[in-house]
């Protein structure tokens, strides 16, 4: 029997005004079932083709929207990558990736689809062969090479000439950046935070008023720069921290005191002007600047749009404006912010929700309520102002919740291969519709569609192998309810006869509408549209 089944959760588009609870985040996942090749993603840029790049502990993964392609080292391909162990991605101005593996740097250039390694050497006559830290750029859009045992490398995007800094304890070096005013900014693991703004002339730790190092015991794994001689640092017992650098003042952003251990911080992202993304051990935090806003969001194993992973290794920004995170489990997530005006309702167990995912009908009642029925979970009542969902007050109502229809205070309910029920929704009062041969029972158990016109008439469209649709007169009394089924014929108040109905071959009516006052439409598989007219 051929059945609709809308594979999708219902989404309801918030016309409202901005609310001041916390935003919702839907995260759609990308994993090892898309041909991911691996399962943590430790680094995730875009190209100027609009190419996501994503490194895995499996190769470098170029996915295009649709597909991955996977990029590793070949032993016989001399154009391959070189090195499968990838700590870092960037794009240079010319639109070449460069990536930083554990045997130096490689190079990717797009229109030959080859791999090369940077071969030239430094003025000390020095290659980067040792494990690369990290990639970034200065405003001039120079690249900056942190290397692990060899210190700090720039080069000169015009001249294509390479300049070695040798710094102390270049094996402990754990990140780079370069601020606003070009002075470059080095993290240790258990050094400290130190910076220069001579080109290494002088090499400063930094220190707080009263002198401190913040990070004696401590890994900065990432430092951001600010606008308003700003830093931001991230490492793993410091927490996410705000470094004024004239006044040598710290603030600590992500303070909790409900845990007992402090925040791993990984990566810092801005998402915008305002919000920092900060991808920790136990998911992502997001801070509003200008509010001091703190949002903290996790992996929920029975929510289906939740991070798919806590431990948050990377996070990008696409051109379009959609955010990419890299986990160390869970693959890539992916949020659409372009879509993030539309708010999802679907099942999540042990939080007030939607029952069911297979959404066939809305009806709303007089109180402003939604009921919401559903093939795989029943009937649903949501109230819009609360955002609350209660359960259906029916009792032995069927999971499969095929029609909806509101009459004042009744709605009509019509299941598959369960009938029809009418519920008053003030007195709670039911009754049960079901197939027979008697006066007010129906010709099929299957109902697919109802529609209550604006004279009061109620069309039911089912699955009964004669007939398209049951028609009936509803007589409401004090006492009863009754209905009078007869084939393409509607009784109502007074006799009534539908004309212009075609011969019809046994097929069922999936939807019904009335289109203008008295006029009803209903899809056959025979012509792609049809009308009954009351005359």
């Amino acid at each position: 029997m051929y059945k609709h089944l809308f594979l999708l959760i219902s989404i309801l588009f918030s016309l409202s005004s901005p609310c001041v609870h916390a935003e919702r985040y839907y995260f759609q996942h990308l994993g090892l079932k898309n041909k991911l090749s691996q399962s943590s993603v430790l680094c995730i840029t875009q190209d100027r083709n609009g190419f996501m790049w994503f490194y895995t502990k499996d190769g470098l993964n170029r996915y295009d929207g649709s597909n991955f392609r996977i990029f590793k080292h070949n032993h016989s391909n001399p154009h391959s990558l070189g090195n499968n162990n990838v700590n870092s991605l960037h794009e240079n101005k010319d639109g070449k990736l460069w990536i930083g593996t554990d045997d130096g740097i490689y190079i990717y250039d797009p229109l030959t689809e080859t791999f090369s390694k940077l071969t030239c050497k430094s003025q000390d006559s020095l290659c980067i062969t040792q494990p690369i830290v990290q990639i970034t750029t200065d405003t001039q859009k120079n690249i900056w090479i942190a290397v692990e045992s060899q210190g700090v490398f720039l080069f000169d995007n015009d001249r294509q000439t390479l300049t070695h800094y040798a710094i102390p304890d270049a094996h402990l070096l754990s990140s780079i950046c370069i601020d606003q005013q070009n002075a470059v900014w080095i993290g240790y693991n258990g050094k400290g935070l130190y910076y220069t703004d001579d080109h290494f002339q002088n090499f400063r730790l930094f220190q707080t008023q009263e002198g401190k190092n913040l990070f004696t015991d401590d890994q900065i794994f990432k430092i951001f720069p600010e606008q308003h001689n700003t830093l931001y640092t991230g490492s793993a017992k410091g927490g996410l921290k705000s470094i004024n650098i004239l006044t040598r003042t710290v603030t600590d952003l992500l303070p909790d005191s409900s845990q007992t251990e402090s925040i791993f911080v990984r990566n810092i992202y801005p998402i915008d002007k305002k919000t920092l993304w900060v991808a920790t051990e136990r998911g992502i935090y997001t801070y509003n600047k200008e509010t001091r806003e703190i949002q903290h969001l996790t992996y929920n194993p029975n929510d289906d749009y939740s991070l798919s992973d806590n431990a948050i290794y990377s996070l990008y920004k696409d051109a379009e404006g959609g955010i990419w995170i890299g986990s160390y489990f869970g693959g890539i997530d992916y949020y659409p912010t372009q879509y993030a005006t539309f708010e999802k309702y679907y099942p999540i167990i042990g939080q007030n929700s939607l029952s069911g995912k297979v959404v066939r009908e809305f009806c709303e009642d007089e109180d402003g309520n939604l009921w919401i029925g559903t093939e795989d979970g029943g009937l649903n009542k949501f109230n819009p102002k609360t955002k609350e969902f209660s359960p259906c007050p029916l009792a032995g109502l069927h999971y499969n919740v095929h029609a909806l229809s509101m009459d004042n205070h009744t709605l009509w309910i019509g299941t598959y291969s369960k009938g029809l029920y009418s519920l008053d929704l003030k007195t709670r009062r039911s009754r049960h519709y079901l197939m027979g041969h008697a006066e007010n029972t129906l010709n099929d158990n299957n109902i697919y569609s109802m529609c209550r016109t604006s004279a009061g008439q109620l069309y039911i469209g089912t699955a009964q192998p004669d007939s398209i649709s049951i028609t009936m007169k509803q007589m409401i009394s004090p006492v009863s309810t009754k209905w009078m089924v007869s084939l393409f014929s509607t009784y109502w108040k007074t006799v009534k006869e539908i004309s212009g109905l075609p011969p019809i071959t046994p097929v069922y009516s999936n939807t019904i509408l009335e289109i203008t006052a008295g006029k009803i439409m209903f899809p056959l598989p025979e012509f792609p549209t049809d009308s009954l007219t009351t005359r």
